[in-house]
């Protein structure tokens, strides 16, 4: 072999190693699902200029947890626009779900992001998608109270009268918690406020959901009053609504 073939050798090797060093750390299995972790940990902080540098490294956008939830999910549970942006802007999958069939506009929605929501919204998020529960992201809005959310997922083409798997309405959970604010809202919009659901309320006490939907129909005349004794009474003995804390983990 000729000096030169063996310099030129050398040379291709060192660039090879080059190579290989810069790209290692996430080329086998075990390194990639550190920095996939890496990715979920900073989506979840709102770190997006770490969570740029490992796009830019070649880990995926649609990193998740055991449990399913995405580093969109993440970034948008905690508020996180700069990382939502990012993780969209690497083709982030905005409706994969979680175990729970939870996705990320639902979770915003749940704890009232609206920017978020309405940056999902235009990356094509599916506003009626459904968790295990069959709720959807209005439903969680309305439940939490979040007023402008809850407008904007209207605006958007939110089913206003989609059932969960307990055939309750968004506008059941929004007067169970008394946001009458989200009710007025939902009113408008024609919320069906005879509907029926098989609840507690239901099962053990018509008079009480009789009188939640007598305070719906005030609400709808926007009369200033409050939730009757009686209302509270029957929610307080029946321990109503259970809780339903759906957030990615």
């Amino acid at each position: 072999m000729s000096l030169w073939s063996k310099l030129f050798g050398i040379t291709k090797e060192m660039s090879s190693n080059r190579g290989v060093e810069r790209h290692t750390p996430y080329h086998d299995a075990t390194n990639v699902a550190i920095a996939e972790d890496d990715l979920i940990r900073a989506a979840s902080r709102g770190d997006a200029a770490m969570v740029h540098s490992l796009l830019a490294k070649g880990i995926t956008a649609d990193a998740r947890r055991s449990s399913g939830a995405t580093a969109l999910m993440l970034a948008a549970q905690g508020g996180h626009l700069e990382a939502v942006r990012t993780l969209l802007a690497a083709n982030a999958d905005v409706n994969a779900k979680t175990n729970d069939d939870v996705t990320a506009l639902f979770v915003a929605a749940q704890e009232g992001h609206i920017i978020v929501v309405q940056t999902l919204i235009g990356a094509h998020g599916n506003i009626n998608a459904k968790n295990n529960k069959a709720a959807t992201p209005l439903f969680m809005a309305s439940q939490r109270g979040h007023l402008d959310v809850v407008r904007l997922l209207i605006a958007a083409g939110a089913d206003v009268n989609s059932k969960d798997s307990d055939e309750q309405t968004a506008l059941m959970v929004a007067a169970y918690r008394g946001r009458r604010d989200v009710m007025h809202a939902l009113l408008g919009v024609g919320a069906d406020v005879n509907a029926k659901a098989k609840t507690v309320l239901q099962h053990y006490s018509l008079p009480p959901r009789r009188a939640i939907a007598n305070w719906c129909k005030h609400c709808s005349t926007r009369e200033p009053i409050s939730i009757p004794r009686k209302v509270t009474m029957a929610l307080q003995r029946y321990s109503w609504p259970p809780r339903r804390d759906t957030r990615p983990s």
